[in-house]
């Protein structure tokens, strides 16, 4: 049986799987200072991931979760610490999965542009909130919903 991912290029699976480390970082510095709250809940979500929801996904996620601290941490050393330039160069770049998720069939394209949603949102409700832990700052709410992204309907 073949894995959903298996119809990308080795560049567009890689441009996607950095998608999420991305995402990562837009929101956790989205209020201008990387939480470690976040960036532990980032990681930890995406290891869960890899074991729970869809198989396509799980399989995605069991990618991404590799090298995911190493990725993020690259990333943050590496993009502007200015967070509104950070976040523009972000954007841009989240943009460049568009055309790649038109490349699932639609009922996947809904499946995998709600996981990346739902992840970001999760991110978001790490650090804030009742006991540090279920609230979405303004500065992430910009962003929360991924507003670079296409949306994909059922």
């Amino acid at each position: 049986m073949l894995n959903k991912f298996d119809i990308l290029s080795s560049e567009e699976l890689n441009t996607l799987s950095l998608a999420i480390p991305k995402i990562a970082l837009l929101i956790a510095g989205a209020d201008g200072n990387v939480d470690l709250a976040e960036s532990e809940w980032a990681s930890k979500l995406t290891e869960i991931r890899s074991y729970t929801g869809d198989d396509d996904m799980q399989i995605f996620y069991e990618r991404v979760s590799v090298d995911f601290n190493e990725q993020f941490g690259n990333m943050l050393e590496t993009y502007p610490s200015e967070v509104n330039v950070r976040e523009e160069i972000l954007s841009r770049e989240l943009e460049q999965i568009n055309p790649i998720l038109q490349k699932f069939d639609p009922e996947f394209g809904v499946i995998l542009y709600k996981s990346l949603v739902s992840y970001a949102d999760h991110v978001a409700k790490a650090s804030g909130g009742l006991l540090t832990f279920g609230s979405i700052s303004r500065a992430e709410r910009k962003w929360v919903k991924l507003p670079m992204i296409t949306p994909i309907y059922e």
